[in-house]
């Protein structure tokens, strides 16, 4: 079926690029098919995983619905790991709502680098009690502990916009083998929502800068002790980041300026967390997988020496 042409009951003429004359034989859905197994090849070879492990969906509050549907058809609940402000915060109430595990059969939910004070999680690594781990991986998809993300056979999701620069619009799950057989209802409900039009114009870009290999981010942050005291005497505390990622969380003691003006002043890099009092600094450095680290040290001291100007004035 998925060579076949497409008649408009199958997809509106307007819709279908091969509708004109001369391509009419090609399939919409044959092409879209063959563009997201080429991708899953590329992204499966650079992450060091099955290409049929790979699974795309629109953005990964998708995903995590589905894996969750999948979960509780399998009459297993999901279990936040670690304290609920270290998720991502829509999934705050999935997370904490899901009550008391039954038949002694779990499934644990990490968020492995938190987004507001960038600490890691990795006890995903070694899980134990739990049937599986579902493990949020957005802010770490793509960055120096992608390796890390990739090798706990947990089950991974994360967005295609972030460290990973491929497109807006697109998510990805990638589902083991094991687990796959361990809960099959997680695979027939990414399974059928793969089996739903896609978008190939979307599909094709995503393949077309897969292709090109600059989508990894390569900017890490590496803290010395001289900085995080440099940082401690001028009243700042590094909270997390660092070690290698992309990515640094500071906390200003209270009454350390201006709200409003601290916000205002911020540089594009920063992102500011009022209720936490936290500002949280990010660095971009595209490159293929397999290129050097690109240090972003500097301009997070350079930001820092900013934030102090501002806190001054």
């Amino acid at each position: 079926l998925l060579g076949m042409p497409n008649d408009p009951a199958s997809i509106n003429p307007s819709l279908n690029p091969f509708s004109s004359r001369g391509q009419s034989r090609e399939s919409y859905y044959g092409r879209a098919f063959r563009s997201r197994s080429a991708l899953a090849d590329i992204l499966g070879h650079d992450l060091d995983v099955d290409s049929n492990c790979i699974h795309f969906i629109p953005n990964t509050s998708t995903a995590l619905a589905l894996v969750l549907g999948g979960i509780m058809a399998e009459n297993l609940k999901l279990r936040g790991v670690g304290p609920l402000w270290r998720h991502y915060g829509p999934y705050q109430g999935i997370v904490g709502s899901m009550g008391e595990v039954v038949n002694g059969r779990w499934v644990d939910f990490h968020t492995h680098v938190a987004p507001v004070d960038v600490s890691v999680d990795n006890s995903f690594r070694e899980s134990v009690g739990a049937t599986a781990s579902v493990v949020d991986g957005a802010q770490s998809l793509g960055t120096s502990l992608t390796e890390e993300l990739m090798s706990s056979g947990a089950v991974v999701i994360a967005p295609l916009h972030k460290h990973l620069a491929l497109t807006p619009g697109l998510g990805v799950v990638i589902l083991d083998a094991v687990t796959g057989q361990q809960l099959p209802s997680i695979a027939s409900f990414l399974s059928l929502t793969e089996g739903g039009c896609p978008s190939l114009d979307l599909l094709e870009h995503v393949l077309n800068r897969m292709r090109r290999g600059k989508v990894w981010n390569k900017a890490r942050l590496l803290f010395s002790q001289d900085l995080v005291d440099w940082a401690a005497a001028e009243g700042l505390e590094i909270v997390g980041g660092g070690s290698g990622l992309p990515m640094a969380a500071v906390k200003m003691p209270g009454g350390g300026g201006d709200a409003n003006v601290i916000e205002r002043e911020l540089p594009p890099s920063a992102k500011y967390f009022r209720r936490q009092g936290i500002i949280r600094y990010s660095y971009s450095s595209l490159g293929c997988k397999d290129d050097s680290w690109v240090d972003a040290t500097e301009a997070f001291c350079r930001d820092l020496e900013g934030l102090i100007r501002c806190r001054e004035c």
